[in-house]
């Protein structure tokens, strides 16, 4: 379908200026709100985004029980977001030797459907794949990919003409041979203009060789599997880019290596603290959680305790598994979210400003995730009301739990759905149709048929993926801003960006990293409400620059150069049936 695209230049001419602790029994659960207003519809097998996709796992043992994720971006420049999904064999065909389903790439081919292109592309990768995460890390217009495997990881560079070519070896990201790589985030950590690679490692384990003998242990009088606890614990890796196509690790000089080796999941990476670096926060395994603070110098200092973020308020360690990062209340400081392993609750962190946080997990009503296991999370504005709702990716590890209702969990569990009250709290959505109860990991944020709102693209282990597509979202308004660094990275990774508008002042930042295993669109999504107009946009780029932009229309898409500002505005597309 075809697009309006409104010359920069005329429009530039009217611009003025370029949780509480774990206990035997579950907190009562709040009633579902039924609230009108947008809904979701699965769109993925009309979308054709179900052509391959891993066969059940048995889920005997821990390596096939965090399943894959999904990352979004859009790869070949055609102004449409694209999946790519990682996937992974079974641990009996891995036992055999027989190769599981190649990765996937799926092109948007922007009229509502998606065609699977990964072996042309050279991206169908035949491996123990876990997460995928796009980023131009060498600033030339076009987005690379890096995968992270149970093994050696590996790293594409893109031709930009659609096609890859694996310069793992050159690239020097692979890591051990035994890593377990779960998670990563690109972010400039040094300001250099660079985008640098962070990477989240879980644990040591081979199916092959189980710990124990194939002892299981008892969790709730059910034998279950071994792990975390009773596995060796691994070092995450801190990658620097050096600009000549290549990285260093730089793992011991961060410090990364004088802590203990824990169990990591999932990263976010923001500027917490407001001093204008990039802060790492990773969520781990049944440990404490860690939050790296960046004085851009090395090395970085673990400050979890001393923020209260490791734990919850009560200093009880929970079992952390995917994280999220926004600033929920509308006071500019960001806030962290993290999903945990069920018989605990996810746990919200509201920043106080100068690294200090507070538990907020009960204040804000999120007491309902009691019996789930939260995975793949983001904190995103589906309704357009200005304020940060949160999906939740949930579903258990254990089969054999059905057996056992005294529990009170289940192996399939519905994905959750909370909005933004404005009170400085969420309300389950009811009528927000997130799917039958499976068995989910990933979730991003994708916009894929550019109608203006955001949905979203989740990952399962008993089945193919899901393209929740936001019907009604668009009923009010919104801007989406995509930025081009020059100075800065390339894609304006760490920007922060506040628009004021209908009296409300809207902070978000320029990440897409985070959640479980996934990446979402770098596409930065504001919800206007009723106004018409964006009063001002302010734009701090990773390099300092400030840029301000007034009286900007809803319902555009803007792309803005760090060094000309606003180089093209794009309507929304009609509606896709």
């Amino acid at each position: 379908m075809p697009v309006t695209r409104i010359p920069a230049a005329l429009l530039l001419l009217a611009l003025a200026c370029a949780c509480a602790p774990a206990d035997d029994g579950a907190a009562e659960t709040p009633p579902a709100t039924a609230h009108d207003g947008p809904h979701f519809e699965d769109v993925a097998a009309r979308a054709g985004l179900v052509e391959e996709f891993p066969a059940p796992r048995a889920m005997d043992t821990i390596l096939e029980s965090t399943g894959s994720g999904v990352a979004v971006a859009d790869y070949d420049g055609d102004g449409f977001d694209d999946l790519y999904f990682p996937h992974q064999p079974t641990v009996a065909d891995y036992l055999a030797g027989v190769p599981g389903p190649p990765n996937e790439l799926y092109r948007n081919n922007g009229d509502g459907t998606f065609s699977e292109v990964a072996a042309e592309a050279g991206v169908a990768l035949y491996a123990w794949s876990n997460a995928a995460y796009f980023a131009d890390y060498d600033n030339d217009g076009d987005q690379d990919l890096f995968v992270a495997n149970w093994g050696r990881n590996n790293f594409f560079w893109n031709n930009g003409d659609g096609t890859f070519t694996d310069l793992t070896d050159a690239a020097g990201v692979a890591g051990d041979s035994d890593a377990w790589s779960v998670g990563a985030a690109f972010a400039d950590f040094d300001e250099d203009g660079l985008l640098d690679l962070f990477v989240v490692n879980y644990a040591k384990f081979d199916p092959a060789d189980r710990p124990h003998s194939g002892i299981r242990p008892m969790w709730r009088n059910l034998a279950v599997w071994v792990g975390p606890n009773g596995l060796p614990g691994q070092f995450d890796r801190a990658y620097r880019n050096l600009g000549n196509g290549t990285f260093v690790d730089r793992s011991a000089e961060a410090g990364l290596l004088d802590q203990p080796a824990l169990y990591g999941l999932s990263i976010v990476a923001q500027d917490l603290d407001l001093d204008e670096d990039v802060d790492l926060y990773v969520a781990n395994d049944s440990v404490v959680n860690q939050l790296w603070r960046n004085d851009m110098t090395l090395p970085f200092v673990e400050v979890g305790a001393a923020t209260a973020t490791a734990t919850n308020e009560n200093a009880t360690e929970f079992a952390g598994l995917g994280v999220d990062a926004g600033d929920f209340n509308g006071d500019g400081l960001i806030d962290l979210f993290v999903t945990n392993f069920s018989h605990n609750f996810d746990t919200l962190y509201v920043n106080e400003g100068g690294m200090r946080f507070r538990e907020g997990t009960f204040e804000a009503g999120l007491n309902s995730s009691w019996a789930a296991i939260g995975w793949g999370t983001k904190f995103f504005d589906y309704d357009h009301d200005g304020l940060l709702d949160l999906g939740i990716a949930n579903g258990h590890v254990y089969p054999q739990i059905d057996s056992r209702p005294e529990i009170g969990s289940s192996l399939r569990q519905p994905n959750r759905l909370l909005r933004n009250t404005g009170e400085e709290r969420f309300e389950e959505v009811a009528d927000a149709a997130w799917g039958e109860p499976g068995i989910s990991r990933g979730l991003a944020l994708i916009d894929y048929d550019r109608d203006g709102d955001l949905d979203v693209a989740m990952t399962h282990i008993d089945g193919p993926p899901s393209l929740l597509r936001n019907e009604g979202g668009n009923m009010r308004n919104w801007i989406s801003v995509r930025l081009i660094g020059v100075n800065s990275n390339r894609d304006g990774t760490g920007a922060r960006l506040q628009v004021e508008t209908g009296g409300m002042t809207l902070t978000r930042l320029a990440n897409p990293f985070g959640s479980f295993q996934s990446q979402s669109s770098a596409w930065i999504h504001f919800g206007l409400g009723e106004a018409q107009f964006v009063d001002r946009l302010h734009i701090e780029w990773p390099r300092g620059r400030q840029l301000e932009y007034p009286d900007l229309q809803a319902n555009r898409f803007y792309t803005i150069r760090e060094d000309t500002g606003i180089t093209e505005v794009v309507e929304p597309m009609e509606s896709i049936p």
